[in-house]
């Protein structure tokens, strides 16, 4: 008798009294084993399994009543938690190991196109740095190798080079072109292409070595070590006696002696073109990132809006200069 009330206490300590609980108190799953019968089990806390499914799964060592030596196993298996043994597998939080979770955001937010960069660039305004964007059209002088020849060079690539009252000399010097005028040289060297049409932003990397020493922007002396000229639109207009019909026009200008961003109107071509110092406060020798928003300045200058880029000319005036100009292009780029 004392060894049959032995047995029936250790099945009450190690078991469920109730009849339909299997197994003892660990793998009790009827919901009426669920009480102070069972009471491993009425002090642990199950995670449902839409929280286990949501909560990053931590794989840690299972300690048993019993050793369990298992074989190595060469391939990785994987345990979908999606029943409920699996639930109960999963390590329980505990007031000694709480388990932290941390709320996973999967989705972005859209970009804004307000927060392009290069969508609030001032007329003239110069950025050291600008973002990556797919360029239009780019001449990259850098890509080339040196020749003296740099003319012949440009007219295979579809420019007109011309010169009056003087030469401009051209050369592909260290990743540069490098354009030098003498006193008195007024030259051009231009392209037309429909590949600028949907430009909006001008970007160019130069600078200059020595400037006219005639300049005076403010006083008239519109003069220059280097330019680039953007066209606009294919209808032309008439600048005067013996001047070529040409379409609506803005010069970007390396000089000094100038109010950087300010819009000058030349001796012809009153109506359609404008010309603009950039970097007037650059020292000789300085390379200089310059980003130009086309759309802005033309509506500042002709108050009208941009037609569509159609040319772009390299330009240099030294006209009247006692020591004439020089200057140097590294890369121009015409970007959406």
């Amino acid at each position: 008798m004392r060894l049959l009330m032995t047995l029936v206490l250790l099945l009450t300590l190690c078991g469920c009294s109730n009849k339909n609980c299997k197994g003892n108190g660990s793998d009790c799953q009827e919901p009426s084993c669920q009480t102070a019968d069972c009471p491993r089990l009425a002090t642990t806390q199950v995670t449902p399994v839409a929280e286990v499914a949501a909560t990053p799964q931590v794989v840690t060592e299972a300690t048993t009543s019993e050793s369990v030596v298992a074989e190595p196993v060469n391939e990785p298996v994987t345990v979908v938690p999606d029943t409920a043994s699996a639930v109960q597998a999963l390590p329980q939080p505990t007031s000694e190991n709480p388990v932290e979770t941390r709320p996973v955001n999967t989705v972005s937010e859209p970009v804004s196109a307000a927060s392009d960069p290069l969508m609030d660039i001032a007329p003239g305004e110069e950025r050291s740095e600008v973002p990556v964007v797919q360029s239009l059209f780019t001449i990259d002088f850098g890509q080339m190798a040196p020749m003296a020849d740099a003319e012949s060079f440009l007219v295979t690539q579809g420019f007109q080079v011309k010169h009056q009252n003087g030469k401009m000399l051209l050369s592909l010097q260290s990743g540069k072109l490098v354009v030098e005028s003498r006193s008195g040289t007024l030259a051009f060297s231009g392209k037309e292409t429909s590949q600028i049409a949907r430009a909006t932003k001008l970007k160019v990397t130069w600078g200059a070595d020595r400037y006219p020493d005639n300049t005076n922007w403010d006083r008239e002396f519109l003069r220059e070590a280097l330019g680039i000229m953007v066209m606009f639109g294919t209808e032309k207009f008439g600048g005067g006696i013996f001047l070529p019909n040409l379409p609506y026009l803005i010069g970007f200008s390396l000089a000094n002696k100038c109010q950087t961003g300010n819009l000058y109107e030349g001796a012809y071509y009153k109506q359609t073109a404008r010309y603009m110092p950039v970097n007037c406060s650059a020292t000789e020798g300085q390379e200089m990132t310059t980003v130009l928003d086309l759309k802005d300045t033309f509506k500042k200058a002709f108050n009208k809006d941009m037609p569509a880029p159609s040319g772009v000319t390299i330009s240099v005036d030294s006209r009247g200069s006692r020591n004439g100009s020089k200057a140097w292009i590294k890369k121009i780029e015409f970007l959406p």
